[in-house]
């Protein structure tokens, strides 16, 4: 794998060699995570398919913006498409967890000519009805109205996850090293825009073929969410994956790459 740097965008960067008549797979990680999380499916992966992992927005080794209206999803959509631009790829099969779920959605509606498949893992779905969210949301507006406070723009590193292999959803030391490493304003402002993307009626609108993929000790996004949200997504495709977590990207990487590869 090739690294390197969008610099228009500020985006960080992954890919193989790019082969002509392969499928191209380009995936998006989750909320306080990077590329890196990516690193086991790129060695089992990149013999076969054309390969992009990226760091997100605030993320990882990309560019950290200081401003709150800078962490809506749009703009991370637009980083995917000016990524894709710029690759010279016109088709792909994304592939993307947690909180790159509400980003990989917005981005097959904006652009639905370049995604032929999707597959969400962990998909953020029905978040109103997680009592987690309900306690914390008013509390979240406050935070972020003082972190402009934390100003620094300087990139974070990527995590070893094989450091932390298995983790629970909960895995409070590898959390805070994300955490240090993503900085607490990207955090909480990326956050807040997902308590605010209030997206559950955009799922419906997928026409492409889905797959779903989600733990069934799911202990942040319940797995019952997900059997609704087969539901609602024409021509869908449910696996789910037993005993997986909500890290299942982490946890689970054989189970997942078999999924991937049998639905591509």
């Amino acid at each position: 794998m090739k690294e390197d740097y969008l610099s228009e965008r500020g985006i960080y960067y992954r890919t193989n060699d790019f082969k002509g008549g392969r499928p191209t797979l380009v995936f998006v990680h989750g909320l306080l995570g990077s590329s890196s999380a990516w690193a086991p499916y790129e060695k089992l992966l990149q013999g076969n398919y054309n390969i992009l992992t990226f760091d997100l927005r605030g993320h990882g080794k990309s560019v950290r913006p200081l401003k709150y209206r800078e962490y809506e999803v749009r703009y991370f959509v637009k980083d995917i498409a000016a990524l894709l631009e710029h690759l010279h790829i016109t088709e792909c099969v994304l592939v993307s967890h947690s909180f790159g779920t509400l980003i990989a959605l917005q981005y097959l509606l904006a652009h639905p000519r370049m995604v032929k498949k999707a597959i969400f893992m962990a998909p953020i779905y029905g978040t109103r009805s997680i009592r987690l969210v309900k306690l914390t949301h008013y509390a979240l507006g406050a935070i972020c109205s003082v972190l402009w406070l934390f100003s620094s723009t300087k990139s974070g590193e990527h995590l070893d996850y094989a450091r932390f292999t298995p983790t629970s959803d909960w895995a409070w030391r590898r959390i805070l090293l994300e955490l240090y490493s993503m900085g607490p304003r990207s955090y909480f402002y990326a956050l807040a825009h997902i308590y605010k993307a209030r997206k559950d009626s955009d799922w419906q609108h997928i026409t492409v073929p889905t797959l779903l993929i989600h733990g069934k000790r799911d202990s942040i996004i319940p797995v019952n969410n997900a059997l609704h949200l087969a539901t609602k997504i024409p021509h869908a495709t449910l696996e789910l994956i037993n005993p997986a977590n909500h890290q299942l990207v982490i946890n689970n990487v054989p189970e997942v790459t078999k999924a991937i590869e049998g639905f591509v």
